[in-house]
């Protein structure tokens, strides 16, 4: 896979995560609407308690007041608008759960959906992982969730910009950084390592304009710090002819 072509991916998978937040959302939203058309129905069926009452109690104020008493034609009459009242109320209670279902139903779809859209950005994130020839650190966070995706991906891309001899000598370090930050996940190396990358991640997604990223001078200091470090030791690795085998790290290594 291409350099150009693992960015297109991590890019992707930032579309899929996207996409699935917005399942969720609605999937929240189909739910609470649920809720709502539940306590709707209760109201609706106090309501019609409310007017059965007023309409038995006026059917049986206009019998006793004609001299009737409740059997006969006024009970009949009494009892059918009994009947009636209790139909409406059973017809109230079966739309709003026809109604409540229906929109679990669609919460449920919806909550698919999202699982779906993540499975497809997790698989989207691996196929970046290696067309981007090694985002290693910032990867391995993101996978312990110590560094937000948005920040990741720009980050991401402007790694896959850099000469192949900066790179090598990221990776120098890079590497058994990793090991060690999976390891040791709460170690005092890790959690410097956690600090500084979120700072530049987050600098480099606040240049590219994502929402939410502020443009920190501590990210850009690191970035003036290792951006030299990581060349002269690429630069004597080039002589020697050496080169880190950094997929071993998803590999098994």
């Amino acid at each position: 896979m291409s350099i150009s072509g693992g960015v297109s991916d991590l890019f992707s998978a930032g579309g899929s995560f996207e996409a699935a937040a917005g399942y969720g959302q609605a999937s929240k939203s189909a739910y609470k609407s649920a809720d709502i058309t539940r306590s709707s129905t209760k109201i609706q069926l106090q309501q019609q308690d409310i007017q059965t009452y007023k309409i038995l109690g006026t059917e049986n104020a206009d019998v006793a007041g004609a001299g009737f008493t409740s059997g006969g034609s006024a009970g009949d009459l009494m009892r059918m608008s009994a009947q009636q009242a209790a139909l409406s109320s059973q017809l109230i209670s079966n739309q709003g759960e026809i109604t409540a279902g229906g929109f679990e139903a669609q919460g449920a779809s919806y909550k698919a959906q999202q699982k779906a859209a993540n499975a497809q950005g997790e698989g989207q994130v691996v196929g970046g992982i290696l067309g981007l020839v090694g985002w290693v650190i910032c990867t391995e966070l993101v996978k312990q969730r110590r560094l937000p995706r948005k920040y990741w991906t720009p980050g991401a891309a402007v790694f896959a910009s850099y000469p192949d001899y900066v790179r090598e000598g990221y990776y120098v370090w890079a590497v058994p950084s990793v090991r060690h930050l999976r390891n040791h996940p709460r170690s005092l190396y890790s959690r410097f390592l956690c600090a500084i990358f979120n700072w530049r991640a987050e600098n480099i997604a606040a240049h590219a304009k994502v929402r939410g990223a502020r443009i920190l001078l501590r990210g850009a200091l690191v970035t003036a710090v290792l951006w030299p470090l990581c060349y002269g030791i690429g630069a004597v690795r080039a002589l020697m002819d050496k080169q880190t085998d950094w997929k071993g790290l998803y590999n098994g290594g």
